[in-house]
């Protein structure tokens, strides 16, 4: 069985706690509007045809594939997680992650 996605979108968030680093985490999902999927991450390939879209709204619980960048960092400290994607000249395309703390 061969899963390949047809479209894909971009999605963004942030998020800060006093609680915990999970907390804010859980905060940058929903501030993105994925926090009611069920994240599935994959490397950072994308299938050739795939359609890039703007963001779709799917039921809660759907399994939804990721590339994902994040980074988590104490009180204070300035952090930032970001993506960068391209497609190839045979095609496909390719998803980048960084992150940083400064």
């Amino acid at each position: 069985m061969e899963l390949k996605p047809k479209k894909f979108y971009i999605a963004k968030g942030k998020g800060t706690s006093k609680i915990s680093e999970i907390n804010a985490f859980d905060r940058a999902l929903h501030d993105a509007g994925i926090s009611q999927y069920n994240l599935v991450p994959v490397s950072s390939m994308i299938p050739m045809g795939a359609e890039r879209v703007e963001p779709i709204t799917l039921d809660p619980g759907a399994i939804v594939f990721t590339v994902m960048a994040h980074k988590s960092g104490g009180g204070g400290k300035i952090i930032s997680a970001g993506l960068k994607w391209g497609f190839t000249n045979k095609g496909y395309g390719m998803v980048v992650e960084g992150c940083s703390e400064g």
